[in-house]
């Protein structure tokens, strides 16, 4: 490892806590951005106290924070919290014991672009993770449930908002009814047949609780308005009720008709009853 590598807590400077890459002008986590940290996203967030979590933040999530602040954004557009209990730095004595230099997930990540942190042109540059949440794999129509749920094994959940409990796993303190609700969702998706049931049992009871055209269902904007569906009418124009031999006769002899003629009649009037 070359002599001019960073030790693990130079690094730290290097790495933004929110997204996990070393972004674009990483600056040193103070002030409003820590407040905005501890807020918005790692409500434990303490660099003095754990050396595992990085000290910096890049320009994309200083903005980012800012804009949640002034209500322009929400907390669901940051990316979720690195699992930083990964993290197990060792403490280089001197820059120049390759030995003893960190070479943690963090420290890793700080040194994936050899040319801007000067660890030398011969240094393998690591890959870069991919900044912000990864994309979510849409399910195949014709998987089964088995092939999207996760592997079986016990879990610790909260049985107040729904959201498993860990190591590694930061958790809302207190945790609210809209966090149930969006693990809630995240659940559902793992099953789309599911999701549909689910959806299918929330019309029915709206539509049988209410007296109206139209129910409104909760979205995560403007409620969404949905008509009831038309009842079936039969198309007959004689529907309530049938017609009689003496309607028949009256009407075969008030127009003159003839046998075959009022069999033919009575095709029409069949069709009229919804008969074929």
């Amino acid at each position: 490892m070359p002599a001019n590598a960073k030790t693990h807590e130079e690094n730290r400077l290097k790495v933004c806590v929110v997204c996990f890459t070393k972004g674009s002008r990483v600056v040193k986590v103070t002030g409003k951005n820590f407040r905005r940290i501890k807020e918005y996203f790692l409500e434990n967030y303490d660099p003095t106290e754990d050396v595992r979590l990085p000290a910096g933040i890049c320009a994309r999530c200083e903005k980012l924070l800012l804009r949640i602040e002034k209500g322009e954004s929400t907390v669901e557009s940051l990316p979720q919290p690195y699992d930083f209990s990964k993290v197990a730095p060792v403490v280089a004595r001197t820059r120049a014991d390759p030995s003893r230099l960190c070479a943690c997930e963090l420290c890793l990540v700080a040194r994936s672009n050899p040319f801007t942190l000067g660890v030398g042109k011969g240094y393998s540059a690591l890959v870069k993770p991919q900044r912000g949440r990864p994309n979510e794999p849409k399910p195949s129509t014709s998987a089964s449930s088995e092939d999207v749920l996760p592997s079986p094994g016990p879990m610790v959940i909260c049985k107040r908002c729904w959201q498993p409990i860990g190591r590694g796993i930061q958790h809302p303190n207190p945790c609210t009814v809209k966090d149930a609700q969006q693990n809630l969702v995240a659940n559902l998706k793992l099953v789309p047949q599911a999701a549909e049931i689910a959806t299918s049992d929330v019309l029915r009871q709206k539509f049988e609780t209410s007296d109206g055209s139209s129910i409104k269902i909760r979205t995560r904007g403007k409620d969404l308005k949905i008509k009831r569906p038309l009842k079936s009418v039969s198309k007959a124009l004689f529907s309530t009720r049938s017609v009689s031999s003496d309607e028949v006769n009256r009407f075969q002899s008030t127009l003159g008709l003839s046998l075959k003629q009022t069999e033919k009649a009575l095709v029409f009037f069949r069709s009229w009853k919804g008969r074929d």
